[in-house]
């Protein structure tokens, strides 16, 4: 069993992986339609993920398409009047889905679903994103 066994399931894998990423499309916003389209934006940390669980009976690759229900201890508030600990929907990676992690502190964007998507901004936060969330400030204060 040589290389040339395993070659196959290798390019499998591959090609299987490359079309699951490729299926997210988002409409590309600048932060400023980003912000304005949202119903809420803030910063805060992920307390825990509820996975959705399913009946079985879906493809396994259909589990990339379930949302996962986020709890989210908000530390600021950017846009709207989200309540101090939020219940934000995440898609699956195909569906443009960020892959949240408790601990972490993400800056949420939140549509009108309740949902945090790529699509809608949702970002890990990181000290990269300071002049975004330096502009989030801002107009955030331009709107009171």
């Amino acid at each position: 069993m040589g290389i040339r066994f395993f070659l196959p399931y290798i390019l499998l894998l591959i090609i299987s992986f490359t079309s699951a990423t490729a299926a997210c499309e988002c409409e590309h916003l600048s932060l400023r339609a980003e912000y304005v389209k949202a119903t809420n934006v803030y910063c805060g940390k992920v307390l825990s993920i509820a996975k959705n669980d399913t009946d079985g009976t879906e493809d396994r690759r259909s589990l990339f398409l379930i949302s996962d229900t986020v709890m989210v201890q908000i530390t600021e508030v950017l846009k709207g009047t989200p309540d101090s600990l939020e219940r934000v929907a995440a898609d699956g990676p195909i569906n443009c889905g960020v892959i949240f992690k408790p601990g972490e502190t993400y800056l949420v964007f939140v549509d009108s679903n309740g949902a945090a998507s790529r699509c809608t901004g949702t970002r890990l936060l990181t000290i990269k994103n300071t002049a975004v969330l330096k502009k989030l400030r801002h107009w955030k204060l331009k709107n009171k």
